[in-house]
């Protein structure tokens, strides 16, 4: 794959508002699924810091956060507290409703079940959801493998984060005020970067040429509307594998859908 050459790198963070489609229980799984953690095992001070982490950097990126996100927060602030706070000498009387932890597990583990169910069809060919063949035929059409799926919202803010953490740790970084460029126009150059690339990339690939924070972030909310839009797809051939870009757009350049962008007013940087 070629690289992509840097995006224009701007002089503030354009402000973009996606609809976030994965909901907090998507995400208590996710950061399971990351920490290798089996959901009935869970830490709930661990869990309840990386969650906030999440939430934090949600924020700063001015992604739209629905009510139930930070109602989870709060109930994970809750058990967070009971569980550091000291016990008393002798058993309280059970809570009312009952224990709030083994009821977060529980429907943690039902979301799971239909969650699980949901992914195995998502990874199925078409073949297999819509139209069925003789059992004969299963185990060569399965000599294939399974298919690749499309990466979630935290799997690309988790990639983000590693990404962040990584240049954190690098020099320091020297902030020029530059011309503005807009969110627009950072979506177009990479459409043709990804384009000039052969329609393929990675995630990593997308921000080799990034000098600053800034400009990762900006590159990274462009890359969100241009997968939003259907411009591009990501993916993974595994489950937390590496993350591919691939052009989705076959029409001219002139019929993006850049125009339907839902960009605050107020956010070209």
């Amino acid at each position: 794959m070629e690289a992509i050459a840097p995006p224009p790198r701007p002089a503030d963070l354009p402000r973009v508002h996606i609809q976030v489609f994965e909901g907090p229980l998507d995400l208590l799984l996710h950061l399971c699924r990351k920490s290798e953690v089996d959901v009935t095992s869970i830490s709930i001070v661990a869990i309840t810091e990386q969650y906030l982490e999440y939430l934090d950097l949600m924020k700063r990126l001015d992604l739209e956060i629905a009510g139930e996100f930070l109602a989870m927060a709060a109930t994970l602030c809750y058990l967070k507290s009971r569980e550091l706070l000291p016990r008393a000498p002798e058993p309280d009387e059970e809570e009312e409703g009952g224990d709030p932890r083994q009821d977060l597990i529980l429907r943690l583990l039902e979301y799971r079940k239909y969650k699980d169910a949901a992914d195995a069809l998502a990874r199925a060919r078409v073949l297999d959801r819509d139209a069925f063949v003789r059992p004969d035929t299963a185990a060569a059409r399965d000599s294939a493998g399974p298919a690749p799926v499309d990466a979630s919202l935290f799997d690309l803010l988790s990639a983000l984060r590693e990404l962040l953490a990584e240049r954190a740790r690098g020099p320091a970084e020297h902030h020029v005020l530059l011309d503005p460029v807009s969110i627009r126009e950072c979506m177009r150059f990479l459409y043709r970067g990804l384009r000039h690339a052969g329609g393929s990339a990675t995630f990593r690939g997308l921000f080799d040429g990034c000098e600053s924070r800034r400009q990762v972030l900006v590159t990274f909310l462009a890359l969100l509307e241009l997968t939003r839009l259907k411009v591009l797809r990501v993916r993974q051939d595994e489950p937390h594998g590496e993350i591919l870009l691939d052009l989705r757009w076959e029409g001219p350049e002139e019929s993006l859908p850049f125009g339907e962008a839902e960009i605050d007013a107020g956010g070209e940087a």
